[in-house]
This record gives structure tokens, sequence and C-alpha cells, in this order.
């Protein structure tokens, strides 16, 4: 089978959709804890924004016939899986979870596993990439990476805070 790179965008445009529900969720969730609130929602407007990103960049390409990436099948079952088991079940696996966090630092560390998962994902699809379409590839995992960078800046902070008292 055969994905293009615009694929691939809808694919992380899907991906910051459920991660904006994600941390909505968490938002819910967590309720009055102010602190977990202002994490949560720059965390959640940080997907806005890379959405925002993609989807200024699949209005931008022009997918050729000789730009797509190229999967075997047992590659796409293995992506499905992951995607759909990984990625679309956080929120299911969050709301049953959530519940017993008691910390910011623990909501984070949910967050990171998140983050990662779609790291991850993004990161196995960009070997098979062709070379016309990397600059695609590098930007979504360039996103995402700054999602993961900024939670762990955001949970070193939070732990300080938390050892000081």
């Amino acid at each position: 089978m055969i994905v293009s790179g615009e694929k691939v965008l809808l694919m992380a445009i899907k991906i910051e959709e459920v991660g904006i529900d994600f941390y909505h969720q968490l938002h819910v969730f967590t309720g009055k804890k102010k602190i977990f609130n202002s994490i949560l929602n720059k965390l959640m407007n940080d997907k806005i924004k890379h959405k925002k990103i993609y989807q200024k960049l699949l209005k931008s390409i022009k997918v050729k016939k000789s730009q797509y990436l190229k999967f075997s099948k047992k590659e796409i079952k293995q992506i499905k899986l992951f995607v759909e088991g990984k990625i679309f079940n956080q929120i299911e696996r969050a709301k049953a979870y959530i519940s017993e966090l008691n910390d910011i630092s623990e909501v984070l560390l949910y967050a990171l596993g998140f983050e990662l998962d779609s790291l991850y994902f993004f990161e196995q699809i960009a070997d098979k990439i062709v070379p016309a379409e990397k600059s695609i590839i590098q930007t979504i995992i360039k996103e995402e990476k700054s999602h993961v960078d900024q939670i762990i800046l955001l949970r070193t902070a939070v732990r300080s805070e938390e050892t000081k008292k």
C-alpha cells in the first residue's frame, strides 16, 4: 500500500485533535486544581498551534505520485495497531487513570507518555518518506519533540518546587 505525505499530515492533524481532547479531558478530571489547569491549558493550546501548523503545511504541499510513502502490508497493520491502540485510546485510559493522580508531576508524566508515543510513531514513518517530502515529517517531528521537551521542563520545575516544600 502507498501512503502520501498528505496522508501523513492528516494523521498528524488527527493525532493533534486527539491530543487536544486528551488535555481537555485531563483538565476536566483534575477539576479545581489551578496549577493543573494552567499547565494543561498551555499544553492544549500548543496542540492547537501545532494542528494549525500542520493544516497550513497540508494546504501548501503538492503531492505527486512519485512522492509517496511505501509501506508493506505488515507495516500498515503495525501502524494501524499502534495509532488505534496507543494514541487514539489514550483518552479512555486517561479517564481510568486520572482519578488516581494526586499531583501535577504525575499528570505530566502521563502526558509525557502520550507525547512520546506520538513522537515514536512519526519517527518510525520518517524512514519511509521520500527525500522530496522529508521536510514534512521533519516539521512534524520537530513539533512533537517540542511537546516532549516542554513537558520535561514543566515536570522538572514542578518537582523542584515540590522538593522545596
